[in-house]
């Protein structure tokens, strides 16, 4: 989908976040996450709300920003807790 406002730094971006992703794939010890996903609106702008020059995050654009990486955590850290239950009780089994 074209945007309206074509960025030439974001395109680079997402091309950079591709190449990185592509070398990620396989490696089950790491994860890209997007952290940008919910900025660019469908006309291609950016809110002032979460960038207000357009450059550095407000503190809703960093909570946007990262509550991705928040849900990843909670999930992973989850994921190691039961993972260490499991590893507990076949320790005791034993």
């Amino acid at each position: 989908t074209p945007f309206l406002f074509p960025n030439p730094l974001r395109e680079k971006n997402a091309a950079v976040n591709a190449l990185v992703a592509e070398q990620l794939k396989g490696n089950s010890r790491a994860q890209l996450v997007n952290i940008d996903a919910n900025f660019v609106q469908a006309d291609g702008t950016i809110s002032h709300h979460d960038m207000h020059d357009y450059l550095h995050l407000t503190q809703k654009g960093y909570d946007k920003a990262f509550e991705p990486v928040n849900d990843l955590l909670i999930q992973l850290l989850a994921e190691s807790e039961t993972d260490h239950v499991r590893t507990e009780a076949e320790g005791a089994a034993e």
